[in-house]
């Protein structure tokens, strides 16, 4: 009797984990980065077009401190915006005319950002940010 409790009460336990763990999961199909949004207002905007295997400026100048980071995508290819050493940063545009945006806190220095769609970047499609 105390065995046949000790299982019950075993998989009543490991069926509420899974419940939970499936409650977790989330359906976004987006990475699991822990990168935060900064708060507060921005002090520029940077504004990037999203072409075939290119953007355009690919050497934008920013201030250093929140920039707010808007693509465009003026091509019909889906592109992604991530900047190295900014991990989970990264905007995401699909069709022709859609625009994506996001802020980021910024030091002085120069930062790569390139689109992560395979064979994009290899194709050349990068660019340095430069932030004063």
């Amino acid at each position: 009797m105390i065995v046949r409790r000790r299982v019950a009460a075993a998989a009543g336990l490991g069926f509420s984990a899974l419940l939970l763990l499936g409650a977790c999961g989330g359906g976004g199909g987006g990475s699991s980065s822990s990168y935060k949004e900064p708060s507060g207002p921005s002090v520029a905007t940077v504004e990037v077009d999203a072409a075939n295997y290119s953007f355009k400026p690919d050497k934008p100048t920013a201030p250093a401190g929140i920039v707010t980071i808007r693509m465009k995508n003026v091509s019909g290819n889906p592109h992604t915006l991530a900047i190295s050493g900014v991990d989970g940063f990264e905007l995401s545009v699909s069709g022709g005319g859609n625009t994506d945006a996001g802020k980021v806190d910024l030091k002085p220095g120069t930062y790569t950002f390139y689109c992560t769609v395979p064979g994009h970047r290899s194709a050349g499609m990068e660019g340095k940010l430069t932030v004063k």
